[in-house]
């Protein structure tokens, strides 16, 4: 599936270079409100996103937010291009300990979440809410697996003023140290807030994914519709240094914008 990020020029640099894609702590995104439960408090110190739209058409308003007010780039891709590594032989196992990333701390993992349904997808249509983000208790039992865990109203709910962005993200969920590979979310979540309840609290504010060839390949860069002469010289500039294979396609912006 085709998807689109709105960023900086400075930001775009930063991916050619360094090769990654940044996934922010959800504490740092546009809504406040995000990964807030009535059950379990804030969970915004353990969940990493990586924001994008479905949205084909170029927006004014995300060129406005994230696009240095029309003076950045929209860079488009492939939800295929994002690849998540681990040692496993299984493509569709949906929590495991990602390999492929940068960390502050040694100490620190994150584990790819996936979107389950009829099919599995290692990304997530952001689902547009007013309703507060509610985990479903069940205390009938005491065991690790007591809690009805409702992934979507935790980690992929905005509020409904942000619907215009038809969102598509990526999650990573951080850990202080090491989750045993596991098909049970359930599980897995219990055995993260556990380490939060021993008070070693998750501090990292960002983890880098590493990007591999064919995301760099088959990208496209649309230039900002305010974008000045000086601006596209130092895109350019960008391409020649950084593209290897000499792929990554420069497209002009649609759109007019003051």
């Amino acid at each position: 599936m085709k998807i689109f990020h709105y960023t900086s020029i400075e930001t775009l640099a930063l991916i050619l270079k360094n090769r990654t894609l940044r996934f922010n702590n959800v504490a740092n995104v546009n809504d406040p409100d995000e990964a807030m439960t009535d059950d379990f408090g804030s969970l915004q110190p353990y969940c990493f996103t990586s924001c994008w739209t479905s949205r084909q058409e170029e927006s004014i308003p995300l060129w406005k937010i994230y696009g240095n007010n029309g003076h950045g780039v929209r860079i488009e891709s492939d939800t295929s291009f994002i690849h998540f590594r681990n040692d496993s032989v299984s493509e569709r196992e949906m929590y495991f300990v990602v390999k492929n990333v940068q960390k502050n701390n040694l100490d620190s993992c994150f584990i790819n979440l996936w979107q389950s349904g009829d099919s599995f997808n290692h990304y997530f249509r952001t689902h547009y809410s007013d309703v507060n983000r509610i985990f479903e208790k069940n205390l009938s039992t005491n065991s690790i697996t007591q809690f009805e865990y409702d992934i979507e109203s935790a980690f992929n709910t905005k509020k409904t003023c942000w619907a215009f962005e038809e969102e598509i993200r990526f999650i990573l969920l951080g850990c202080n140290s090491s989750i045993e590979k596991c098909d049970n979310w359930q599980i897995v979540f219990n055995r993260i807030m556990s380490k939060s309840k021993s008070k070693r609290n998750f501090h990292d504010s960002y983890v880098d994914l590493i990007l591999e060839q064919d995301f760099f390949d088959n990208l496209k860069i649309t230039c900002s519709p305010k974008i000045d002469d000086a601006e596209k010289i130092i895109i350019q500039a960008l391409i020649e240094k950084f593209d290897e294979n000499k792929k990554i396609k420069i497209i002009e912006s649609k759109i007019n914008m003051k």
